[in-house]
């Protein structure tokens, strides 16, 4: 998992996947 997500979830107090899935539709995860 990449440490940036870990980081933004803890601050954000989101879960990882959450954070994850956000970054996904905001197309900032590429496949």
């Amino acid at each position: 998992m990449n440490l940036k997500i870990k980081d933004m979830a803890n601050k954000s107090g989101a879960s990882i996947a959450n954070v994850y899935r956000y970054l996904n539709n905001s197309g900032y995860v590429k496949e």
